[in-house]
């Protein structure tokens, strides 16, 4: 049996963390579990991404805008 796992994120990293949300489904929809939660801010993990993205992603020479 097949299941569904939806994760909600609300907030962001630095000053009030995330709330969250975690629901389970079933592969016909049928709702198992869903409970909310709090993650608490991480800057650390914000700056990783950032430079992950800076690394993969400015690099590629296109425009840093659209005109």
């Amino acid at each position: 049996m097949e299941k569904i796992v939806i994760l909600e994120l609300e907030g962001d990293f630095y000053p009030s963390g995330f709330r969250a949300i975690l629901e389970i489904r079933s592969e016909n929809d049928v709702q198992i579990l869903k409970t909310k939660g709090y993650l608490p801010s991480a800057p650390g993990v914000a700056d990783r991404l950032q430079k992950h993205w800076e690394e993969s992603y400015r690099n590629l020479g296109l425009p840093g805008r659209i005109k």
